[in-house]
């Protein structure tokens, strides 16, 4: 039967959006009228293979080959060989190797990252038909994976890996390097300054982390100076803070000295004071707190322990230490009053004993240095 193209050229035009150009292929195939041009590297059991290569699951068969990259220094191009496994279920890139040239030793150093990465052996590796892909090194470091050759003729076969270095090739972009331009050698700052307002909690943020700071400057503006191990905090030029830098985020540093007097105008807020645990000093001072609230709970047993705070900011803290283990070894209430005259009693004084001098003989330094040059 033979076709005329002139009979059915106007329907099929009519119609091509209908039928779709692939059944009209098919159609002037069949009649002979057109022959499709075919790519070459291409076989032609195409669509026999087509979607042949089937996918298990991740880590059942990893797919390997190499690529020349090029990295221009000062000019010259040098040549490196990029050896990749892929992971032919997952598309993840699971072993690499930069090296002179593609041969056994970057396939063997690929998978084996690939094995560290993973934690475990692929059943089958798949590479292409270069003769340094398969060696007895090769064999020896892959032990029970299988390993399979690519197909002649047949790129598709490596496509996972294919495609990363077709990634690869767009997202990178060429490797560059200039030695020889000038370096920018000037000096690094030694810190850097912000300026910061303190809180009405007298505390201060720098860097993402807290810093309490002298409550007279409640409200005021200081400028704080960040070195790279310590901060600084300066009002009216004079450094009213320095300390130790935090490094990190919502870290704190809170001294109980500089915000105890505001605390003991609002002991009210001390149970919910988001800093409240940075007012134990000590140990023996969170078993005083402990045990002024078992006697006197809420606000009444916070007041009365932050009268004792304010002492020990106000005296010696080592003191009202010493004072508040002494209570608790005699059981007795733990107070602010209490607290004060034990430490009123103390002795501040201390005899020093009175040391006689001895006699000092030089001759006998001199017969030492007699018995040296002997």
């Amino acid at each position: 039967m033979d076709l005329d193209p002139t009979s059915i050229g106007s329907p099929v035009s009519r119609r091509q959006s209908e039928l779709g150009t692939t059944l009209i292929a098919s159609i002037l195939f069949e009649y002979g009228v057109r022959i499709p041009a075919r790519r070459d590297g291409r076989s032609r059991d195409d669509e026999a293979l087509r979607n042949s290569f089937e996918l298990f699951f991740p880590g059942a068969q990893w797919v390997g080959d190499g690529k020349q990259l090029a990295v221009v220094i000062d000019g010259k191009t040098f040549h490196r060989n990029l050896e990749l496994i892929v992971d032919a279920a997952s598309a993840a890139a699971v072993g690499i190797s930069v090296r002179d040239e593609e041969d056994s030793a970057a396939v063997v150093q690929a998978f084996t990252q690939g094995v560290q990465t993973t934690g475990g052996t692929p059943l089958a590796l798949l590479l292409d038909n270069r003769p340094s892909n398969h060696t007895p090194q090769v064999d020896a470091a892959l032990d029970d994976t299988l390993r399979i050759r690519a197909t002649l003729g047949r790129p598709q076969n490596k496509a996972h890996v294919e495609g990363c270095f077709g990634l690869f090739a767009q997202k990178v972009p060429p490797i560059v390097l200039d030695t020889m331009r000038e370096l920018n050698v000037a000096k690094l700052p030694e810190y850097v300054e912000e300026d910061v307002r303190v809180s009405e909690w007298s505390t201060v943020r720098v860097k993402h982390c807290a810093y309490s700071v002298p409550s007279r400057l409640k409200g005021k503006w200081v400028r704080a100076r960040i070195f790279e191990d310590k901060i600084e905090v300066r009002f009216a030029d004079v450094v009213e803070l320095a300390c130790e830098r935090l490094i990190g985020r919502n870290l704190c540093r809170i001294d109980y000295r500089h915000v105890i007097w505001s605390l003991i105008r609002k002991p009210g807020a001390f149970a919910r004071y988001v800093y409240r645990e940075e007012m134990f000093p000590s140990l023996a001072f969170r078993e005083a707190y402990d045990g002024i609230q078992a006697l006197h709970a809420g606000t009444k047993g916070d007041l009365e322990y932050l009268r004792i705070l304010h002492l020990a900011a106000s005296t010696m803290e080592a003191d009202v230490a010493v004072a508040l283990s002494l209570l608790q070894m005699a059981r007795k209430a733990i107070t602010a009053e209490a607290v004060k005259e034990m430490i009123a009693s103390t002795p501040t004084s201390i005899d020093v004993p009175q040391l006689a001098s001895p006699p000092v003989t030089l001759s006998e330094y001199d017969a030492l240095l007699t018995e040296v040059a002997a």
